[in-house]
């Protein structure tokens, strides 16, 4: 699940603050996602274009 400023709420995989502000800075929609597809962390234009809602539900 990831919060609103982009970090993964998982122990897995967690942006840090300068890492999410450099993400943030692209205009264009970033996803990151594993191997798996699922989504890691995202940028503010992409949780603008999706919604935040899909980034905060719980994935299976």
């Amino acid at each position: 699940m990831i919060e609103n400023n982009g970090q993964m709420s998982s122990n897995k995989y967690k942006l840090g603050q300068i890492e999410t502000s450099i993400l943030d800075s692209f205009p264009d929609p970033i996803i990151i996602v594993d191997q798996n597809r699922n989504v890691l962390a995202a940028n503010f234009p992409a949780r603008e274009l999706i919604g935040n809602d899909y980034f905060n539900e719980e994935k299976n």
